[in-house]
């Protein structure tokens, strides 16, 4: 029959303490039983001591939001949303964290953002419109959000590895690292 807005508060992902509990298994269990890299650790140990109070009404959540997950038309609009995996239900500032989280990181990369791309204040402000409430621990959710992608790089370098190929760019110059730096630099 579908999921109604009734069934949303069922779903075991929108408590927040499992979702992080689920996410902190995952990077010990990405390590395989090597090193996990220290900027992780404290990434969770930062979301573990400063975990939102329970409270938020549940949204259904996209999972991977960001550009490169959306097709647009020559006009500029979206024409289609791509990569379902990480489909959920929780707080919405989850894809919103997400997407900033990676978002900076891709920027920093590439040198910049694209010209005439909204600024962080501009983007909070269009998110609380739609969602008819301010956007809570918003730094919180960025964190996470890096925790859980860095994770994935981490099972990802271990893997290589297992292959013989280096993972030593999971220590040198990782845009994961210095993410982490920026958020706790904010908070």
């Amino acid at each position: 029959d579908g999921i109604v807005a009734a069934d949303i508060g069922k779903f075991p992902d929108t408590n927040l303490a499992a979702s992080f509990g689920a996410a902190s298994s995952y990077l010990d269990w990405a390590g395989a039983g090597q090193l996990i890299p220290g900027y992780l650790l404290d990434a969770r140990a930062w979301c573990e001591s400063h975990l939102p109070e329970p409270g938020i009404n549940a949204s259904v959540l996209w999972g991977d939001v960001q550009l490169a997950n959306c097709v647009f038309t020559d006009s500029r609009s979206v024409a289609a949303l791509l990569d379902f995996e990480l489909t959920g239900a929780g707080p919405a500032e989850m894809d919103l964290g997400w997407f900033f989280a990676l978002h900076d990181m891709t920027a920093v990369t590439a040198g910049g953002d694209l010209a005439g791309f909204g600024d962080r204040a501009s983007m909070v402000k269009t998110y609380e419109a739609a969602l008819g409430r301010a956007v809570v621990s918003l730094e919180w959710y960025e964190m996470f959000a890096l925790l859980r992608s860095g994770s994935i790089m981490v099972r990802m370098a271990r893997l290589l590895s297992r292959k013989g190929i280096d993972d030593g760019w999971l220590h040198r110059d990782n845009p994961t690292e210095a993410a982490v730096a920026r958020v706790l630099a904010r908070t």
